[in-house]
């Protein structure tokens, strides 16, 4: 696909649409580690499915905005039918060639705030209310060098580890509630099957870790994406009764430590605007700001009109 783009508000280049392949590899890497805050979705899933479509739920559609021979831009269509963008110009046009290539209904659109607000524009897109989330987020990073570790993790007042086999019905149900509460996402059978297969799935790699104080379990971290450099964190959880004692911060400290020893430089996370307790605790492990970041997930897949 070669199509040509018109100007918009931050680039008068002229650039061409290009379905991506294995020989674009080194550039498409090279593009998203100069932006890996917005690209750790894209870097992640590909590194983790590749670029065959042999039904791995992270394949996808990848196409790129060239400029003066230069990739300036990329959305990719994924399997499940998130469109991830990162694309200072021409997500609009990134967003609808990835949809046409991969010829599936659409379920979400993340990425860079302002360009997932282009998009969802674009298209007609349910926003607001009309969708199941629609989101701008502070988007955070910390270099690990730099994590500041609280006392109580210190002292050994509380303890990090593992997610063990023996922890995955309290596990579960934690993340139920936080798929519930902070996705929108009905509590079903399928969703209890995909939050179980998923911390199977994570045993023994390192990807998910829990809290201990006094013998009990207190808290939940893990990643959502993972590269041999950096880390994205997601799903954060310490149940209501347990809150106000820094239990989140100390598990999320615990966990940072032990994939800093593993030779990962950085760690990204993107919270809620609304959440002050999350982005103090953020702040207190010497997490900063560095953007924002977009985040809407549809009540079921469309096929936009728009």
């Amino acid at each position: 696909m070669v199509a040509e783009l018109g100007p918009d508000a931050h680039t008068r280049a002229v650039a061409r649409l290009k379905i991506l392949g294995p020989d674009d590899e080194p550039q498409l890497l090279e593009f998203l580690h100069q932006r890996i805050e917005h690209s750790m979705f894209l870097l992640s899933n590909l590194r983790a499915a590749g670029w065959e479509d042999h039904g791995h739920p992270y394949n996808g559609s990848y196409v790129a905005a060239f400029a003066d021979g230069r990739i300036v831009g990329v959305a990719c269509h994924y399997r499940r039918g998130n469109v991830v963008v990162n694309a200072p110009d021409h997500a609009v046009e990134l967003a609808r060639a990835a949809l046409e290539a991969s010829g599936r209904p659409l379920k979400a659109v993340v990425g860079p705030a302002l360009e997932v607000q282009a998009v969802a524009a674009a298209l007609a897109l349910p926003v607001g209310d009309a969708a199941q989330l629609d989101e701008s987020e502070g988007l955070y990073r910390l270099e690990l060098a730099d994590l500041q570790v609280p006392a109580p993790l210190r002292d050994g007042t509380v303890r990090g580890r593992e997610l063990a086999a023996a922890d995955l019905d309290l596990v579960d149900a934690w993340m139920i509630r936080y798929r519930v509460e902070s996705a929108g996402d009905p509590d079903t059978p399928e969703l209890r099957r995909a939050i179980r297969n998923d911390h199977e799935a994570a045993l023994g790699r390192g990807e998910v870790w829990v809290l201990e104080h006094a013998g009990q379990l207190v808290a939940r971290t893990g990643f959502n994406a993972r590269l041999p450099e950096a880390v994205q964190i997601g799903g954060v959880w310490t149940p209501h009764e347990l809150r106000g004692r820094g239990y989140a911060r100390a598990a999320l400290a615990a966990h940072l430590l032990a994939i800093r020893e593993t030779g990962v430089s950085t760690a990204i996370l993107f919270t809620g605007e609304s959440n002050t307790p999350a982005r103090r605790a953020y702040a207190a492990l010497g997490f900063r700001r560095v953007g924002d970041y977009g985040l809407l997930l549809l009540r079921a897949p469309i096929r936009p009109l728009g």
